[in-house]
């Protein structure tokens, strides 16, 4: 219990706090993966004598991702729907990014403290503009949490000038499930 305790409060140490008219708002992200392996060994006799040496080892892991948002006050966190340009899916790509302008794009989604707001600010980027599935995939790597890399890839597919090569991007993922939900998105459409 200690080592849950010490972490989630290292958690909220790693948080954005906003503060005003009595509201404190603290939002955080936490992901990783975990690995246990195990060696079991024991020798089984009868009347002294050894019959049997068995070993064997166990293996297990997976992973996690979360993000929490706790309010304390009585403020309002929610972004206005004025403040969010209409995010556009699927677009005829006619307009491409330069490659200064994907570096220009991945400077500001960097410098968003959480990956909800660096989703954000890459869809809202990125909305009437085309990348190459390599500028994708580079921008991927700026997310810390599978889930929100996955959504990011979803929405880029209809923003790219070489679908062909669109699997590049699941090099970014981090888990084999998320590259199977991207290659299951991408058959369905």
């Amino acid at each position: 219990m200690k080592k849950i305790t010490i972490l989630f409060l290292g958690m909220l140490l790693l948080v954005a706090c906003e503060g005003g008219s009595g509201t404190i708002t603290a939002s955080g992200e936490a992901s990783g993966k975990y690995e246990s392996n195990t060696t079991h060994s024991y020798t089984k006799k009868v009347n002294g004598k050894v019959v049997e040496e068995v070993n064997s080892k166990t293996s297990s892991g997976g992973g996690f991702e979360t993000d929490f948002n706790v309010v304390i006050g009585n403020g309002d966190t929610t972004i206005s729907s004025n403040e969010i340009p209409n995010l556009k899916p699927k677009i005829t790509c006619t307009q491409r990014l330069s490659a200064e302008d994907v570096e220009a794009l991945k400077t500001k989604v960097s410098q968003a403290f959480l990956d909800k707001n660096r989703i954000l600010a890459a869809k809202i980027i990125i909305n009437d503009w085309c990348l190459t599935s390599n500028q994708v995939r580079d921008v991927l790597a700026l997310f810390t949490m599978d889930k929100y890399r996955l959504d990011f890839a979803k929405f880029a597919y209809g923003h790219v000038t070489d679908r062909v090569n669109y699997s590049r991007v699941k090099d970014a993922f981090t888990f084999e499930e998320s590259k199977q939900l991207l290659d299951n998105y991408i058959n369905t459409l």
